[in-house]
């Protein structure tokens, strides 16, 4: 078992004893071949040894399974009985992993490089095990009492390279099946054994009893199955609503037909069953920003969109930090189809700062668009890599179909977001598409992005980055189906040039304040003199009210101090005493002494240090001036105002 577990997804199944099933049920009819707990999952992982080993003290002596598809890299090919062994009696099999089944053999082959669903039937006695099946892993009993067993010189121990590639009949038969678009039964037996999700119940189990009723079963038959199939649901399905399906499949005389017209339903949920229905948790990339889904990232030309996606591309393949957020890692797909591969070079040294690259990033610089297989080559491109949790696409424009001639605008936005956002829905991970902003201005954010509203319509969620050209701060906005956090506030971001990288600054409302407080700051250090509101307005050349009302509030705060009414300048905190403390001696002017009457007596300066001003340097013209510009100044600038300050106020005073 431990070298299964290393090389395969397993999951534990039902064993046999007496030749019967440890389900219980007297007339199972597969026993020992049912999965022992819900496996969809290890579907597309493979169980961790943590699992397993519960498993095994759970289920001691229980068979197992081995998940085929992609998640294991193989395909097997299931050959029951004779009639499965004449079917291909004269094909090529070559040398490969095989195991002797209970009554016919399992061939093992590596996986092609296109997605093959698991089939039965595709010809008389052959089955196809792949994405979506299973099967009985060798050690495992059988009911006969026979054992699963690798067959001598057909082992992984005999073929240490893994099993044979598809042979040529096998790989044309499947790519046939692929091209015709895969038709086989709606109804796959196998898996409606094994049980159906909430929400298909109820169609796929009459669906299921029509299916019994055209192969020949009798009802009673039929109710066995159908019920079996009850009895795996999840939830399990009522047992005598079961039965109600067969008894509705016996009614009809032809109930293939009512199964077909069934087929085009789409599947439905009842309001009892929706209100009951537990439902998962979202899964995030970037922990309440960046959730599984198709997302938006739109913004101006040039201003860091493709850095930010680059960003987040090597946190989420290093398992990570990004805008101040802990990510798990996982592998990355991008399609930077604006850049060079030097060009790709250059950014990636730059955002990785010498570190090692992480290994999980693949980058293409071409790909077809979505109307030339390139929503087809996305597919496959997944299927053949479950690991890849984020694709991103650098960008839309280079993807998209042209527009058609016969449709609207926001009809062809829609449906190529819609194309993108099925590929994220059915592999269960994050598209992120990167595209561009419209040259206008307007108060909502979202009626700024290129096209029409189709595109963020389409889309889960969409950021937009807005910033202005020269500027290293910007603002990014979010909002998104799943968002719950007021994105649409917008987030501060700061791009450092050094690194490269985008930083959080914060909440933008937040940093937009904080900055337009310093600026009037800026404006009182660079001007000299407490000033007006109005002043300032004019200076910064922004609203009056808005300044004067800002204005007051840094009054309020300890910010500013007001020397004179509707006049404001520094307060101590910008003040070049603070700064200039350690200064071992303070020029001195008591208000006692006259004009040109001058005194050293430390320490009476600082009571008029901020600008406050006694009446005598008050009434000075030009040195009160220079006075006040060394405010809010640092040491270096102000170091040598011992030496020079009394000339320089003799001359004024």
């Amino acid at each position: 078992m431990t070298n299964l577990q290393s090389t395969f997804s397993v999951i534990p199944l039902h064993s046999v004893k007496n030749g019967r099933c440890s389900c219980g049920n007297p007339d199972c009819d597969k026993p020992g071949k049912h999965p022992r707990v819900p496996w969809k999952e290890f579907q597309g992982r493979r169980p961790t040894e943590e699992e397993i080993a519960r498993w095994k003290k759970q289920f001691p002596g229980c068979n197992w399974g081995i998940v085929t598809g992609q998640v294991s890299g193989v395909i097997v090919l299931d050959i029951d009985g004779p009639e499965g062994a004449e079917a291909i009696k004269g094909k090529h099999l070559p040398l490969t992993w095989t195991v002797q089944t209970g009554k016919g053999t399992h061939y093992y082959f590596r996986c092609p490089g296109f997605p093959v669903q698991d089939a039965v039937r595709v010809l008389p006695g052959v089955d196809i095990r792949a994405d979506g099946g299973y099967v009985v892993a060798p050690g495992s009993g059988h009911a006969s009492g026979r054992k699963y067993t690798w067959v001598p010189g057909m082992n992984p121990d005999d073929l240490p390279d893994g099993p044979a590639p598809c042979p040529k009949w096998l790989l044309e038969l499947l790519q046939g099946k692929r091209q015709s678009g895969g038709r086989r039964d709606k109804i796959n037996p196998v898996n409606v054994l094994n049980g159906v999700p909430e929400g298909m119940r109820d169609a796929t189990l009459f669906k299921y009893a029509c299916r019994l009723r055209t192969q020949g079963l009798t009802k009673e038959e039929a109710t066995r199955l159908v019920l079996e199939a009850a009895r795996n649901c999840q939830p399990p399905f009522p047992e005598e609503t079961a039965k109600e399906k067969v008894e509705s499949a016996w009614k009809y005389k032809n109930p293939g037909e009512e199964a077909k017209k069934l087929d085009r339903l789409p599947a439905g949920i009842t309001d009892k069953e929706l209100l009951e229905k537990v439902f998962p948790e979202p899964i995030w990339l970037i922990p309440d920003l960046l959730p599984t889904g198709l997302t938006l990232l739109a913004g101006r030309s040039k201003i860091g969109k493709s850095w930010l996606a680059l960003n987040i591309a090597v946190a989420v393949a290093s398992g990570g930090r990004i805008l101040d957020r802990q990510v798990k890692q996982a592998g990355v797909l991008y399609l930077s189809l604006e850049d060079t591969q030097r060009r790709l070079k250059d950014r990636l040294s730059s955002v990785l700062q010498g570190a090692p690259p992480p290994g999980k990033i693949t980058f293409f610089t071409s790909w077809p668009r979505i109307d030339q297989d390139g929503l087809t080559l996305l597919r496959e491109w997944l299927a053949a890599n479950p690991g890849t949790k984020l694709v991103i696409v650098d960008v839309l424009q280079k993807i998209r179909p042209p527009r058609s001639k016969n449709s609207g605008v926001y009809a062809d936005d829609y449906a190529v977001m819609s194309s993108l956002k099925s590929v994220a829905d059915e592999f269960e991970i994050a598209v992120l598409v990167i595209h561009h902003l419209n040259q206008g201005a307007s108060t909502d954010f979202l009626t700024l992005i290129s096209g029409s509203e189709g595109i963020p319509g389409g889309a889960d969620t969409s950021w937009v980055l807005l910033r202005e050209r020269g500027r290293a701060d910007a603002t990014l906005k979010v909002t998104g189906r799943d968002i719950v956090i007021d994105g649409e506030a917008g987030f501060a971001l700061e791009f450092d040039r050094t690194t490269t990288s985008w930083q959080l600054l914060g909440n933008a409302e937040d940093y937009r304040r904080s900055q337009e407080r310093q600026e009037i700051i800026d404006v009182l250090k660079e001007n000299l003199v407490p000033m007006s509101p109005k002043e300032v307005a004019k200076i910064l050349g922004k609203d009056y009210g808005r300044v004067a009302r800002l204005m007051n509030l840094m009054a309020q705060d300890g910010e500013l101090t007001q020397p004179a009414y509707g006049k404001y300048n520094q307060s101590n905190n910008h003040s070049m005493y603070s700064k200039c403390s350690k200064l071992e001696s303070i020029p001195t002017v008591p208000s006692s002494k006259k004009r040109g009457e001058v005194g050293m007596e430390k320490g009476n300066l600082e009571r008029t240090w901020n600008g406050t001003w006694n009446e005598e340097i008050q009434s000075g013209q030009g040195f009160a001036a220079t006075w006040n510009s060394w405010n809010g100044n640092d040491k270096n600038t102000v170091k040598n105002v011992p030496d020079n300050f009394w000339t320089q106020l003799k001359s004024e005073i």
